[in-house]
């Protein structure tokens, strides 16, 4: 069995081509078991799809987020991020790792969809243990794929009336605040990052015959990979990690 999803043409059809470019993001900084993997499918104009592999099977099953969030009471004083990283802990999982790599992607890849329903945990469907935190999926509404390209390519705020976001309306600001080790992260493999992810973008006509666009893309793209890169380099100064002295600042991304 295969997902399979196509795009949207308010999305200017770009979601399945986000997904590839995702999926070769995850390839370069993550684990084989850390994301799911999307294939594009070329169909034709108009046609374009991504494919994955389920991330369940009968005796896996996908526990939203939103599911446990909504199972006991998040105390007042406690922030959401602090909630669900504690809410797992509690049933033996330390998904802090898990999270950071799911929000460094978001942030390169500038998606405005990460909602409650699209990250969680994957639990045994007979004895209800859970296993681990759920691989990272659907990045498909990414890369500025809502934007006019009089627009600014920079960071998303979620309006207080709108679908629930991770764990801050001003959605760049989850990197900051949230990851704080990045240990497993290497920023040398961004190299070439924006590159790549504009090749596969031409293959969008909606995209490559818009004057501008994909240069738009990559500066925008290159400004975030900046950004984290200075951030890991301040993380690792505050171990006393020693690391060449290039930075941009983090809230040059969002503006």
């Amino acid at each position: 069995r295969v997902l399979v999803k196509s795009g949207r043409a308010s999305g200017r059809f770009q979601e399945p081509f986000n997904e590839k470019i995702a999926s070769m993001l995850c390839s370069q900084l993550l684990d084989e078991d850390d994301y799911v993997s999307y294939e594009l499918e070329d169909g034709g104009f108009m046609k374009w799809a991504s494919r994955c592999k389920p991330m369940t099977d009968q005796a896996t099953e996908f526990v939203p987020a939103y599911a446990l969030l909504c199972s006991s009471k998040r105390p007042s004083d406690l922030g959401l991020y602090d909630f669900y990283v504690s809410a797992c802990a509690a049933h033996g999982l330390n998904v802090r790792e898990d999270v950071e790599k799911m929000l460094v992607v978001d942030y390169l890849m500038a998606n405005f969809d990460r909602h409650w329903n699209n990250f969680g945990v994957l639990i045994d469907s007979e004895s209800r243990e859970w296993l681990r935190a759920a691989p990272v999926f659907d990045t498909g509404e990414a890369l500025w794929c809502d934007r006019e390209l009089t627009q600014p390519f920079g960071g998303y705020t979620t309006p207080r009336a709108g679908m629930m976001r991770p764990f801050a309306r001003r959605i760049d600001d989850q990197v900051e605040r949230h990851c704080q080790d990045l240990s497993w992260l290497d920023p040398s493999k961004l190299k070439g990052f924006s590159e790549q992810a504009c090749d596969i973008l031409l293959g969008n006509p909606f995209i490559a015959n818009e004057p501008g666009r994909i240069d738009k893309i990559k500066a925008a793209i290159d400004l975030r990979a900046m950004a984290l890169t200075k951030h890991a380099r301040e993380i690792r100064r505050g171990r006393n990690v020693t690391v060449p002295d290039r930075d941009a600042p983090l809230d040059a991304a969002a503006k």
